[in-house]
C-alpha cells in the first residue's frame, strides 16, 4: 500500500512540475490573462484533493481488507480450535496410544514430542514419564524382542513409508502386553524421514487367542495324526488342506501330492467321478454327506473306504469348508459278502433256523467245527449244545464241562481268539485234543439285559488266516442266535403260560358243570345199582333165569362202560398236559362237549339244535382245547339267554366248509346279544360284562383257536342274540404222500 502511495505522489508531483514548466513559458512569451495566469494552480490544487481523495480512499480500502484479514484470522483460530478439540477427542476415544516420536528411533537425537493418555492404560506409564524419558520403550521392551524389534523399528523410519510393528512389552505391574504399532514416516522436502507418528493397540487378548489356536491344532495334528482314522479338511474352493499322518502311510504319498484335487488320484477309476459328484452336491447344500469308494493302498491294493465329511463354519456363520474322516471298511465289507452268502438259501423254518445258519457259517468259513451251546448246571458250569455242527454233521445233546476249556475263559471275558496253537494253550482240554483242533474262536451270547446265557464258537483243524474278518462275521451271528435263542425261550414261556391259563379255565369250567357231571355219572351207576339188585333176586330165588340174569349183567356192564367214558371224558379234560395236535374230526369233538353239557342245558331250559355239514376234512388241532373252546362258548351262550322270558331259549351249534379248505364252527344263542361299545374288547384279558366273571375265557378261547392257525370272532344283533364263529386248517397229508 505504502508503495502505491509513493508512486501516485511521484506521479502527481511529475504533473505538478511539468505544469510548471509550461505555465512559465507562456508568461515569458505573452501577457498572462488571469485563467492564464490562474488554471494551473487550479488544476493543481484540483489534482492534489484528488490525490488526498485517493490516498484517504486507499487507506479506508486498506483498514476494511484488515478488518476481514482479522476476521478471517479469528474465524480460523476458531477453526484450528475446533479442529484440536474433535482430534484431542478422537485420540481420546481411540482404542490404542497415539503419539510422536522425532529422529530416527533409539539414536541420541530421538524424542518423543506426544503422547496420548491411552498409554497409561496399555503399560500403566504415563504420557509425562515417556516425554520425560525419550528412551523409555527401549526400558521396557519385552527381553526376548531387543534384538528385533529396535533393528525393524529402524528400518521402517529409513523407508519413509512406514508399517506395523507387534511386540511385546513389560508394564509398570509386571504384566507382558502386547501391543501392535501402525506407523506413518513423516519426511521434509528432501524426502529425509524427520519423524514417526503412529497408534499402538493393545493385541494381548488376540495373541493369546492366536496361541490357544495354535495350541489347539497342535493338539489336534497330534491327535490326527495319532489316529486310527483317516482325517482330512478342505477349504471353501473344494481342495483339501490337510491330511493325517494315517492316510499318508496307508497309501504311501506325500501331503504335497495329496494335497489340492491330488487324493483323486488315488480314488479307484470306476468310483471317482461318483465321488467328485457326491462330494459337491454336499458343498453345494453346505450339509453333511457320506461316501463309499475304493482307494489304493500303497501295495496297489484298492480297500473300501467308508468317508463321512461335515461343513466348517465360523461363529459368524461363515462357510469355513468341510473337515472329515474316513475308516477303511474293507473288511466288513468282506464280511458282508461272506454274510449274504449265508443267509442264502438257509430254511425259513424256525425250528430249523440256527442249523441252517451254522452249516452256512461253517461252510463260509472253512471252519471243521460250530458250536451254539446254553450254559446248564446249578452253577453255570457245564455247556448243553442247541447246535453242534461236526464234521458238516448235526450232533444233538452234547454236555461238556467249562472249566479248563476256552469256552471257559469266553464267559469271563466275552470274547476269545487264537489263530493257532490253541491245544498248548488249553492242555487240559481232552476234547481240542481228540477233534484235533488248532485254532479256536467263541463269542458269549448275552441276553436283553446285557448277562450271558451262552455262547458260540467256531474251530479248525487248521490255523485261521483272517481271524479279524471271522471275528466280525461271528459277532453278527452271535447276535442273531442269541435273538433267536431268546425267542424260542419266550416262546415256550408264552406257551407254559397259555397252557396253565387253558387249564385253570378248564378246571373252572368243569366247577360249574359239577351238578352236570354228578347226575351224568349217577345216572349208569343207579342203572348199575338197580341191574345188580334184580340180578341178585333172581339168583336167590333157586330158580334162576340164566336169560335174565345174563342180560342184566350185560346192562350192568354197559352202564359201567357208559359211567366210565363220562369220567374219562371230564379226566382228560382237566388233566394238565402239553399241547398235542392231531387230526380231528369236529363233528365228533362237538358231540363229546354236548355229551358233558346237555344237562346243563336241560337244567338251564335251553333247547338244543344242531346242524352238523357231512363231508368235512379234519382239522390239525388239540382235542382237549378244541373242546375247551366248544364248552366256553356254548356255557357263555346258556349264560347270555339266563334272564330271557320272552322267547324259547335256543342254542345253535352249526359246522360247515371254509374257504380256506377247513372247518367253520358257529356257536349261536337267542339272548339279549352284545352291546356294540362290548363288542370289540370281550376278547381282551379281564375284560368281562359278568360281575362274577374273570374275563379269562374268550381271552384264552382266542388264544387257543390263533395257536391252531385258526381265527375267532363275534357277530351281535341287539334283542337277537349274538353268534361266536370260529375256524380251523385243513389237516393235509404230508406232500410227499400227495404227489403219490
Amino acid at each position: 500500500m505504502r508503495k502505491r502511495l509513493q508512486i501516485l505522489a511521484v506521479a502527481l508531483l511529475g504533473v505538478l512540475s511539468a505544469a510548471s514548466s509550461s505555465f512559465a513559458n507562456i508568461v515569458q512569451s505573452a501577457e498572462p490573462s488571469f485563467w492564464d495566469e490562474y488554471k494551473w494552480r487550479v488544476i493543481a490544487i484540483v489534482a492534489l484533493c484528488i490525490f488526498e481523495a485517493l490516498i484517504i480512499g486507499l487507506l479506508l480500502a486498506s483498514r476494511a481488507r484488515r478488518r476481514r484479514a482479522e476476521r478471517e484470522t479469528e474465524r480460523f483460530a476458531l477453526l484450528a480450535e475446533a479442529e484440536r478439540r474433535r482430534l484431542e477427542d478422537l485420540v481420546k476415544n481411540v482404542p490404542g496410544s497415539v503419539w510422536e516420536m522425532r529422529g530416527e528411533p533409539g539414536s541420541a537425537s530421538q524424542s518423543m514430542d506426544f503422547v496420548s493418555n491411552y498409554i497409561q492404560n496399555l503399560v500403566g506409564y504415563t504420557p509425562e514419564e515417556w516425554l520425560s524419558t525419550p528412551q523409555l520403550w527401549l526400558t521396557i521392551l519385552h527381553e526376548d524382542d531387543r534384538e528385533w524389534m529396535p533393528r525393524e523399528f529402524a528400518k521402517i523410519f529409513a523407508s519413509g513409508k512406514g508399517g506395523v510393528l507387534q511386540c511385546r512389552f513389560r508394564a509398570k505391574d509386571g504384566q507382558v502386553v502386547w501391543l501392535e504399532s501402525h506407523i506413518l514416516v513423516t519426511c521434509n522436502e528432501a524426502g529425509e524421514p524427520v519423524a514417526l507418528r503412529g497408534v499402538s493397540l493393545d493385541i494381548t487378548e488376540r495373541k493369546k487367542a492366536e496361541e490357544d489356536l495354535r495350541l489347539s491344532e497342535t493338539r489336534f495334528r497330534e491327535m490326527a495324526d495319532t489316529s486310527e482314522i483317516f482325517i482330512w479338511i478342505a477349504d471353501t474352493d473344494m481342495l483339501c488342506t490337510y491330511f493325517n499322518q494315517r492316510i499318508l502311510d496307508f497309501t504311501g504319498r506325500s501331503l504335497e501330492e495329496l494335497l489340492g484335487e491330488g487324493w483323486l488320484e488315488i480314488i479307484h477309476e470306476d468310483d471317482r467321478q461318483r465321488s467328485v459328484d457326491a462330494y459337491a452336491a454336499g458343498y453345494e447344500r453346505k450339509e453333511p454327506f457320506v461316501l463309499e469308494f475304493r482307494m489304493r493302498r500303497a501295495d496297489g491294493e484298492f480297500r473300501w473306504i467308508y468317508d463321512t465329511g461335515a461343513p466348517r463354519f465360523a461363529t459368524n456363520g461363515e462357510f469355513l469348508g468341510y473337515i472329515g474322516s474316513a475308516v477303511d471298511i474293507h473288511d466288513r465289507k468282506r464280511a458282508e459278502g461272506m454274510l449274504r452268502k449265508i443267509a442264502e438259501g438257509v430254511s425259513a423254518s424256525p425250528s430249523e433256523l440256527l442249523g441252517s445258519l451254522a452249516r452256512r457259517l461253517g461252510d463260509v468259513l472253512g471252519v471243521d467245527f460250530v458250536f451254539v451251546g446254553r450254559v446248564v448246571g446249578d452253577n453255570h458250569q457245564r455247556v448243553k449244545t442247541v447246535i453242534a455242527l461236526m464234521d458238516g454233521e448235526i450232533r444233538e445233546n452234547i454236555e461238556y464241562e467249562l472249566e479248563n476249556t476256552p469256552c471257559e475263559d469266553v464267559m469271563k471275558y466275552g470274547s476269545v481268539s487264537h489263530a493257532s496253537n490253541v491245544q498248548s494253550l488249553f492242555p487240559l482240554d481232552q476234547q481240542l485234543v481228540e477233534m484235533e483242533v488248532e485254532s479256536y474262536l467263541g463269542i458269549a451270547l448275552r441276553d436283553t439285559t446285557g448277562q450271558p446265557f451262552g455262547l458260540v464258537s467256531v474251530m479248525s483243524r487248521k490255523p485261521f488266516e483272517n481271524i479279524g474278518t471271522h471275528e466280525s462275521l461271528l459277532q453278527i451271528f452271535a447276535s442273531r442266535a442269541a435273538a433267536e435263542m431268546e425267542r424260542e425261550q419266550a416262546e415256550e414261556s408264552l406257551q407254559q403260560t397259555q397252557s396253565e391259563l387253558a387249564h385253570v379255565a378248564r378246571v373252572m369250567v368243569t366247577g360249574e358243570l359239577a351238578a352236570t357231571i354228578a347226575h351224568e355219572v349217577n345216572q349208569p351207576l343207579t342203572a348199575v345199582v338197580a341191574n345188580a339188585n334184580a340180578t341178585r333176586r333172581l339168583l336167590a330165588n333157586g330158580n334162576a333165569n340164566l336169560a335174565e340174569a345174563r342180560e342184566a349183567i350185560d346192562d350192568i356192564i354197559k352202564d359201567a362202560h357208559r359211567a366210565s367214558e363220562v369220567v374219562g371224558r371230564i379226566r382228560s379234560l382237566v388233566k394238565k398236559e402239553p399241547r398235542r395236535s392231531e387230526p380231528l374230526a369236529i363233528n365228533e369233538v362237538i358231540a363229546e362237549v354236548v355229551a358233558i353239557v346237555r344237562n346243563e342245558l336241560v337244567a338251564k331250559k335251553v333247547s338244543l339244535r344242531m346242524e352238523m355239514a357231512d363231508g368235512l376234512p379234519k382239522v390239525e388241532a388239540d382235542r382237549v382245547e378244541i373242546q375247551q373252546v366248544m364248552i366256553n362258548l356254548m356255557m357263555n351262550a346258556v349264560e347270555a339267554m339266563r334272564n330271557v322270558q320272552d322267547r324259547s331259549r335256543t342254542l345253535l351249534i352249526r359246522t360247515a366248509g371254509d374257504a380256506s379248505e377247513g372247518a367253520l364252527v358257529e356257536v349261536q344263542d337267542s339272548g339279549r346279544g352284545i352291546a356294540p361299545e362290548d363288542l370289540d374288547r370281550i376278547f381282551d384279558a379281564f375284560y368281562t360284562t359278568r360281575p362274577e366273571g374273570m374275563g379269562l375265557g374268550l381271552s384264552i378261547c382266542r388264544t387257543i383257536i390263533e395257536a391252531q392257525g385258526g381265527r375267532l370272532w363275534a357277530e351281535s344283533s341287539r334283542d337277537k342274540g349274538s353268534t361266536f364263529r370260529f375256524t380251523l386248517s385243513n389237516c393235509k397229508p404230508p406232500a410227499e404222500l400227495r404227489e403219490v
